[in-house]
């Protein structure tokens, strides 16, 4: 998620006379390594799809119903790969606040798949973030100036205090990106 409003391709600021101040941050996506992740996936399921494809029709043509089964699972399979790692690069997290309401959205292909809409008054509710989970590490336990970066830093989670109930908005291994993340939300940044 984006942590300033600098950042124009993912964060837009909108005053309108009806809804009046409202804020849309937009998440984003895979870097593009693995898009190419993506293509060797692909190129692994044509090589299957090409030593399978006989054996396959054959279970097909079976009377057995066990065989048909069998065929019909590989042919799902040999489409869901492909089909959730597309769904994996096309997804797209989107915060949007206006007004005293706090919207989720998350789409896939631009499509909206689930909103959850919270209300928001900056006066009562306030957004928290909190160490949620810290697994160390080898680098971590032997604190190794060499190994630094490899320490494991923890897992943090950026949650909307609204009527004394946590929603949870976001997580992040960087607590200072969720801080600036939350200070654009309620407008401080």
């Amino acid at each position: 998620m984006p942590a300033s409003k600098e950042e124009f391709d993912h964060v837009k600021i909108e005053e309108n006379e009806k809804s009046g101040h409202r804020l849309t941050l937009k998440s984003y996506g895979l870097p593009l390594m693995f898009w190419g992740y993506f293509l060797i996936v692909l190129a692994l399921e044509f090589a299957m799809y090409i030593s399978i494809s006989s054996i396959i029709a054959k279970l097909y043509q079976s009377e057995n119903q066990f065989d048909f089964l069998i065929a019909l699972l590989c042919a799902l399979t040999m489409v869901a790969i492909p089909l959730f790692g597309l769904i994996l690069l096309f997804f797209q997290k989107v915060i949007i606040k206006e007004n005293d309401k706090l919207i989720i959205q998350f789409k896939v292909f631009g499509l909206i798949i689930r909103t959850k809409s919270f209300r928001f008054e900056t006066g009562t509710d306030h957004l928290e973030v909190t160490h949620l989970l810290e697994s160390p590490n080898m680098a971590k336990i032997q604190k190794n100036p060499n190994t630094r970066a490899f320490e494991n830093q923890g897992h943090y989670v950026l949650t909307l205090w609204s009527e004394n109930k946590p929603h949870y908005i976001d997580r992040h291994t960087r607590k200072s990106d969720l801080k600036k993340l939350a200070d654009l939300i309620t407008g401080l940044n």
